[in-house]
């Protein structure tokens, strides 16, 4: 697959099943849409995301398609800058590495963080050991350093080579407890303005959301990452 250079989104619109949108570099570049699919309705709105905010995106096309004219996804350039990634596993391959990348990114567009919060900091630690957390053994663990709003995630990789799918799920799931201080509706042990202190942690509001929103993100992912 190959990607086209950074553009700016000049126009787009939806004729005859396409989303068709004209690029600063002078080119047409169209992606077929269909507006009953989440994953194609959030490529609408990263498109519209551009447009609005004067941001510039890469295009990718599939196998030898010209990414000049087609495209299957998107790299919105101001959103790379946002997150640090800082790999010390001896496990995880170039190729896994490269996939939680590319899982972050989409995380970050299919959560529309840069909407919520355009000043959003994250650092992404890959790693092999499990931490502790609670006195059980966790895949993944987030925190948010108030000092200087910056999000942490560690995401354990002891099991990628066997379950990638499930290194992917972690990496949604710690994200989108991120997302959830970002938008306002967790803070400390508070859900939506209700105290859950002393929960368990399967009965807790916010690991129920985690664990569904990135079961979905986890499908979306996988169709776009393997093409299948």
């Amino acid at each position: 697959m190959a990607w086209s250079n950074s553009v700016a989104v000049l126009d787009y619109n939806c004729v005859g099943g396409f989303l068709v949108v004209d690029c600063s570099d002078g080119r047409q570049r169209r992606f077929k849409i269909s507006l009953s699919s989440s994953v194609d309705h959030q490529m609408l709105n990263d498109i519209g995301y551009c447009h609005r905010n004067q941001v510039k995106v890469k295009f990718r096309a599939f196998g030898n398609w010209s990414p000049d004219a087609w495209f299957c996804e998107v790299d919105i350039q101001d959103k790379e800058d946002a997150v640090t990634f800082i790999n010390v596993s001896k496990i995880a391959r170039a190729a896994h590495v490269d996939m939680i990348r590319e899982a972050v990114k989409f995380g970050f567009r299919r959560m529309k963080f840069a909407t919520i919060k355009p000043d959003v900091g994250m650092s992404v630690r890959i790693q092999d050991e499990f931490q502790v957390v609670g006195g059980v053994r966790a895949v993944g663990s987030h925190w948010f350093n108030r000092a200087d709003d910056h999000h942490v995630i560690v995401v354990n990789v002891a099991n990628v080579v066997d379950n990638p799918a499930g290194v992917v799920h972690t990496v949604f799931h710690e994200m989108r407890h991120a997302h959830q201080h970002m938008a306002g509706v967790k803070h400390d042990q508070f859900w939506k303005g209700v105290d859950f202190t002393g929960t368990p942690y399967e009965d807790q509001p916010w690991e129920h959301d985690a664990n569904k929103a990135a079961t979905i993100m986890v499908k979306e992912f996988t169709k776009q990452w393997t093409g299948k």
